[in-house]
């Protein structure tokens, strides 16, 4: 999946919602030369300036930082669609159940972000 934003800012916010631990790794940014970002669960964040690339094992997602961005529609789109695909993994009786729990809250991370911008449209 490639999403496209404005800043470093809100390619972070995005990598929170959908990574929300983890720490820099720093053996592998200094062999990488730019920062790396890892977890418990296997999931590897690398900074690499003009993008952000996300790896869970089973996905990759890159967040492009541009000045042609996507609307918060098309982002809201591409979210859901990791939802669903989330939602596949935690149903799925053959990943571990450690990844299933992992993936329900990714889940609950991302819909409660998205209930939060809906609710500040609203009020707005």
């Amino acid at each position: 999946m490639k999403l496209k934003v404005k800043s470093l800012k809100k390619a972070w916010k995005i990598v929170d919602l959908i990574v929300p631990i983890y720490n820099k790794d720093e053996e592998a940014s200094s062999k990488a030369g730019y920062p790396i970002y890892t977890n418990d669960f296997g999931e590897q964040i690398s900074d690499l300036g003009n993008r952000i690339e996300i790896n869970t094992g089973r996905k990759m997602l890159i967040i492009w930082i541009s000045q042609k961005t996507m609307s918060k529609k098309q982002i809201k789109h591409c979210l859901k669609k990791e939802i669903l695909r989330l939602s596949e993994m935690q149903a799925s009786e053959e990943l571990p159940f450690k990844e299933r729990c992992q993936a329900s809250n990714q889940i609950l991370d991302i819909a409660s972000c998205l209930l939060r911008r809906d609710a500040k449209h609203y009020d707005n």
